[in-house]
């Protein structure tokens, strides 16, 4: 196992709780009836959790399982940073996380998203390059 600066996982307990709340917070996507602020939470809870069992993954040295994750976590992290419904309050130094997420591990239709997302910016904000 490696050291990640002292990062403490309770493996059983992520690997045992986090299927079942990932499966809670994905029928709340799924589900049209949700409350936007509880769909914000839903975002927040699984780009949260996908990377914690990436990480754990890793620190574990179960190298095949890490990027999946991480690819599962990619289309939450976008639209938390992202979406005009969703994306909480984030600045230039929060959305970060979002954006390697988003960049590294999304998909070509995230990644399509996000350059329509740059194209409307564009338009508010013509300084941006």
């Amino acid at each position: 196992m490696l050291k990640l600066n002292e990062y403490n996982f309770k493996f059983e307990k992520l690997f045992k709780k986090a299927p079942i709340t990932i499966a809670i917070r994905l029928e709340d996507m799924a589900d049209a009836s949700i409350a936007v602020e509880d769909k914000v939470d839903a975002v927040w809870i699984l780009t949260g959790k996908y990377q914690q069992l990436a990480y754990a993954n890793y620190v574990l040295e179960n190298n095949d399982e890490v990027k999946p994750y991480l690819e599962k976590a990619a289309p939450f992290a976008f639209l938390s940073g992202f979406d005009p419904e969703l994306k909480a309050q984030n600045n230039e130094w929060t959305i970060q996380n979002e954006l390697t997420l988003t960049l590294l591990f999304g998909d070509k239709s995230i990644i399509g998203q996000l350059n329509e997302f740059k194209l409307k910016l564009l338009t508010f904000h013509p300084q941006i390059r």
